[in-house]
Parts: structure tokens; C-alpha cells; sequence
């Protein structure tokens, strides 16, 4: 209902935008990838301003991550491809089909005023935009207001109150915390039975965010590196006892069986509904996302849950910056007639009024403009601050840059806040020159490729023993057999093509 309602509203917004002489505008062709929750372009009103101010007429191709996946092959191959494409291509699509997308080093320099002025304030912007080879194929994005941890622990402290409990800082006192979840009526609504202790969405992923209790810096490929060293986080014996923890705990009834097939809204949807909070604790990006405004405050971030005591626990995203940077957010196609219009286009959303648009809604509807030069952010009644924003614009799946002296004039909204604020709990941080998880390992299109082949191998036979092993339990014999598939399927090659990429640029930066 609530995106019917916003549809009637943006329809009626966007009959205000003029049509006339859109037909003798030059056409775009724009494939972009979008959430299923979040609106079509043509309803968000920035999209149709920038446009206009350009002089183009957009015709998009929308598509959903599942969708996009099942036809990218056929459409990046095709003759007819579109001109741009926004949050569509990987690393991987780009190694591979490096030959269908336009060089933009020379467009950049000709065309695009704002995003010349990002690289010039911004040194990362360029970094991150520019492949091993030097050169700019897809542009970057910087987002406001982002944390460097991507998921943390939240825990219900309310809960904890009403039963006694102290927070956990170690596995067996978390265990002991989800036991009395379990067992008592932890949220006070007579029915002792209905709270779920702990859940996950994805096994295999959240093994990785929990490597942390063991020391591990990790990423979401199970690559670690520790003093300069690349491991592949599934042959290590820290990974191996987080999945006998897992298992501990399902067959104890405190991991919510479904968390192994949990996509991310049904594993929003367990954990509260209007009149009851269900959920005690799960590592997610906040609270406010995962049980919404009016739950959202009996919940605390904690620092990293420790395997054990002695151990110095760290949150495994804490090196990355990529939390804040995101690399090859938009290509233009090497088919694309007027390339110059098509990067005209693109640098608008590296201006500030279409940057704030971008992640937060278009102005009267997720954002606001001052007079005074400063921006504040909507929303309505009845919607959660990041709902309503992912509802109304693209967030990170679009194009923008958000420079530090923007945010200073942007008011966030409490829940952003707050999510800073959390920030503060993390203890042990690193930095990339430390030798640990550096940030931004670039690989040859080559060893691209090569890696990509190498992980989905990896990735299946790791997912399939995490979910069995979770339910039925791990001995020695099952181990060695899954140490022996990940060999099989090149699991060292994958550690020796990023070791080697890892020490050439630590050399190159050490000149």
C-alpha cells in the first residue's frame, strides 16, 4: 500500500515536469540494477530534472539483481547494447567485457567539470575509479555519513534487563544470553515460546562478519590478510570452530533454523511486527534497518563477540573504506553514438543538489534544500529512515559524490546518528599501511577473471559444508574432505593471485 500511495503522489509530481520538445531530444539508453523495493527512475523527479537540464531524453532499462544476473551476458554481447549502464557491472563484467565500454580518462577531462573537481578535492575518488592498468573505465561513488564497519552485533537490552543478563563479550557467554532468551519470556508478552534467540541471514556471509571474534580482518570473499599475509578464511581452524559454534548453537535451538535461506526482508520480517519485538540478537547494519523505528531503541550495538576470553576481537570490515567508496558505479558503452552527452549526464549527480537527490530522495520528498545552502533529510510518518530513502532513490546503486564539506551541510536524520555514534564501540581498528586487509587490491583483467572463476568454485563448496555442517555437525573426516574440495578447486591459486597483486602495490606505494 505504502508504495502505491508514494507512486500516486510522484505521478502527480512528475506531470508537473515539462514535455514539450521531448521529442526532438537526443534518446539515452540507461540499463540500471535497483533494489525491488525502490521506485522506477521515471518516478523519482531528479532523474527527469536532470535530464531536462541536460537536454536528453532517458529511455530506461530496469532491472532487478536477479533478473540483471540471468540477461547481462546476452545484453552486454549485443550490438544494440545501452548507452549507459548504472550499478550493472562487477569487476569481473568488466574485465571481461572491457573491449564493449568507452575509455573515460578523455571525456572526463573534456566533458565533466564536477567530476574533474571530485578527483581534484578528492584522491580516493580517483583511486578508485582508476583500474591496474591506469586508466578510467567506470566512475566512483563517495556516500555520506557511512560507517567503516558494515555489520556490527546488535543485542536487545531491554531483554537483558528484564532477565538480569549482563552484555556477552565471549561465545560461551553469548550462548548462555540466547539460552535465556529462549527459555524465558524475554520480550514480557506472556508467550515464552515465540522469541528467537539469535538470526542470520545467510550462513556463509555472516561466518565471515563473525571471523572478527578471532582476530581475522575478512572480506566478503573470505579473504583475510594478517602482517601482510593472504588466507582463504575457510582452510583456517578459526573457521572451522565458528561453524561448530553455529551448529552448537542450532541444535540447541538458539540459531533460527531458516537463517541458512533468510534473504534480507524475510530476515527483517522475523524480527518484529507492530506489537512485539521477536528478536534477541543478530549482526546487521543497524537496529533501525532491521527492526524499525519503534523498536529500533531497545536495541545496543556491541563491540566484536570474542571466541574466547584473551582473544583481541575485531570487526572484520574495519580496514575498508570501500564502506564509503564504491567502484564502477557507471560505464557508457563503446556503441554509444554521443559518448560526450552521456558523461554530460552522469557528472550531474557529482553536483550537490543531484548528489543529495541521489541518496536521499528527490527535495519535498526525501530531502530538502535551504536557502542558506544547507540540506536536511524527509521522512513521513509510518516509514523508517532508510525505508523511505530506499524507496525514493537510488542509495548505492547509483552514480554521485557526496564530498566531506557536503555532509558538514547535510542534518541526518537520528537513525544516521545513531549508526555513528555505534562506531564508537568498535575498539581495535587498522589501518591499511598496518599490513592487514589493505583495502583496495587491483587485479589485472586477467587475474580478474581467473579469481572469478576461482571464487564461485570456492564459494559453492564453502556454502554447501557451512549449511550442512550447521545442521548435522563437523568431525575430522568431514573436515579433511572439504579441505581437500577447496584444493581441488584452486583455492591456493586465489591466495597467490591476490599475495601477488597485494605485494606489487605495496611496493610500488613503499617507492
Amino acid at each position: 500500500m505504502r508504495r502505491i500511495v508514494a507512486l500516486v503522489v510522484l505521478a502527480g509530481l512528475l506531470a508537473c515536469v515539462p514535455a514539450a520538445g521531448e521529442a526532438e531530444l537526443p534518446t539515452l539508453d540507461v540499463a540500471i540494477v535497483l533494489s525491488s523495493w525502490t521506485l522506477m527512475p521515471e518516478d523519482m523527479p531528479f532523474f527527469a530534472e536532470a535530464a531536462a537540464e541536460v537536454g536528453v531524453k532517458i529511455r530506461w532499462h530496469v532491472y532487478s539483481y536477479t533478473s540483471w544476473s540471468e540477461q547481462k551476458s546476452m545484453i552486454l554481447s549485443a550490438d544494440n547494447r545501452p548507452d549507459v549502464f548504472i550499478n550493472c557491472l562487477t569487476l569481473a563484467d568488466v574485465a571481461t567485457y572491457r573491449d564493449q565500454l568507452a575509455p573515460l580518462d578523455d571525456l572526463i577531462e573534456q566533458y565533466a567539470p564536477n567530476i574533474r573537481k571530485a578527483y581534484a578535492e578528492d584522491e580516493a575518488m580517483r583511486e578508485f575509479s582508476t583500474d591496474a592498468d591506469g586508466s578510467i573505465y567506470g566512475l566512483a561513488q563517495r556516500r555520506p555519513y557511512r560507517p567503516n564497519t558494515w555489520r556490527k552485533w546488535i543485542i536487545n537490552k531491554t531483554w537483558l534487563d528484564r532477565l538480569g543478563l549482563e552484555v556477552p563479550t565471549t561465545f560461551e557467554e553469548l550462548k548462555n544470553v540466547l539460552t535465556a532468551f529462549r527459555d524465558e519470556d524475554a520480550n514480557g508478552n506472556g508467550d515464552p515460546d515465540d522469541e528467537i534467540p539469535l538470526a542470520f541471514s545467510g550462513l556463509l556471509m555472516q561466518s565471515y562478519m563473525m571471523m572478527g571474534a578471532y582476530g581475522n580482518y575478512a572480506d566478503s570473499i573470505g579473504l583475510s590478510c594478517k602482517d601482510g599475509q593472504f588466507v582463504y578464511l575457510p582452510t583456517t581452524q578459526d573457521w572451522r570452530g565458528m561453524v561448530e559454534f553455529l551448529h552448537e548453537l542450532y541444535v540447541e535451538g538458539l540459531l533460527y533454523d531458516e537463517s541458512a535461506t533468510m534473504d534480507y526482508t524475510s530476515w527483517q520480517g522475523v524480527a518484529a511486527d507492530d506489537e512485539n519485538a521477536y528478536l534477541g540478537a543478530s549482526v546487521c547494519w543497524s537496529a533501525n534497518d532491521m527492526v524499525g523505528s519503534k523498536w529500533e531503541d531497545e536495541y545496543i550495538v556491541i563491540d566484536q563477540i570474542a571466541a574466547e576470553a584473551g582473544i583481541e576481537a575485531v570487526y572484520s570490515y574495519q580496514p575498508y573504506n570501500d564502506m564509503t567508496y564504491g567502484r564502477h558505479r557507471a560505464h557508457i558503452s563503446a556503441t554509444c553514438e554521443d559518448k560526450a552527452l552521456a558523461i554530460r549526464f552522469l557528472d550531474l549527480f557529482y553536483r550537490e543538489d543531484y548528489a543529495v537527490q541521489a541518496n536521499y530522495g528527490s527535495f519535498t520528498i526525501g530531502s530538502v534544500r535551504r536557502a542558506d545552502g544547507t540540506y536536511g533529510v524527509l521522512v513521513p510518518e509510518g516509514y523508517a529512515d532508510e525505508e523511505w530513502q530506499r524507496l525514493n532513490s537510488v542509495v548505492d546503486n547509483g552514480v554521485y559524490y557526496f564530498s566531506e564539506e557536503l555532509e558538514s551541510r547535510v542534518t541526518p536524520t537520528d537513525s544516521t546518528l545513531q549508526l555513528l555514534k555505534d562506531e564508537r564501540i568498535v575498539k581495535k581498528t587498522v589501518a591499511p599501511e598496518d599490513g592487514n586487509a589493505y583495502y583496495l587490491v587491483k587485479l589485472s583483467d586477467e587475474a580478474i577473471r581467473e579469481s572469478e572463476i576461482l571464487l564461485r568454485s570456492l564459494e559453492s563448496i564453502s556454502e554447501d559444508m557451512i549449511v550442512a555442517s550447521t545442521v548435522n555437525g563437523l568431525d575430522d573426516e568431514d573436515w579433511q574432505v572439504f579441505q581437500d574440495k577447496l584444493a581441488t578447486a584452486g583455492v591456493e591459486r586465489l591466495v597467490e593471485i591476490y599475495q601477488q597483486a597485494y605485494d606489487s602495490q605495496r611496493s610500488h606505494t613503499k617507492e
